[in-house]
């Protein structure tokens, strides 16, 4: 079931060369290398996405991590790109942690909910699945 759309944003120190730009393009961040999700993940899959949407070869991921706040930690000491969720890096840059690079983004992608037909719906699924679903329904566009 799908609950809201979301992409991906390039994030980087806030004195990293690109920072701060208008405009970057992703053969920009060819110099750089990036910290990068595991191969298969839906984030790594989402830079492959974009970058090859951009005709840009992969990107030389020099550390690869699943987590964001070794990504913040890393991105914010070094020239390294990291990756992370648009509303994530929002916040983050919001508070001034990190800088969102502004890239031409190319695809929209969503987080959603599984669940298997054979569970049973016991009470705190329902409330779980009810409060995801109301969650959900609030976020902004």
């Amino acid at each position: 079931m799908a609950l809201y759309e979301e992409s991906i944003r390039v994030i980087a120190a806030t004195n990293h060369p690109l920072a701060g730009k208008a405009e970057v393009s992703w053969a920009d961040t060819r110099p750089y290398g990036w910290i990068g999700m595991p191969k298969g993940s839906h984030l790594r899959d989402e830079l492959d996405f974009e970058l090859a949407a951009a005709f840009e070869p992969s990107g030389r991921v020099c550390v690869e991590t699943s987590s964001v706040l070794p990504t913040l930690a890393i991105v914010r000491q070094s020239e390294l790109l990291g990756l992370a969720s648009a509303r994530v890096a929002a916040v983050f840059s919001g508070w001034g942690v990190i800088s969102v690079l502004a890239l031409p983004y190319a695809g929209r992608s969503g987080v959603g909910m599984l669940s298997r037909k054979e569970a049973e719906l016991t009470p705190i699924r329902r409330a779980f699945r009810e409060g995801v679903l109301a969650a959900a329904a609030q976020m902004p566009p």
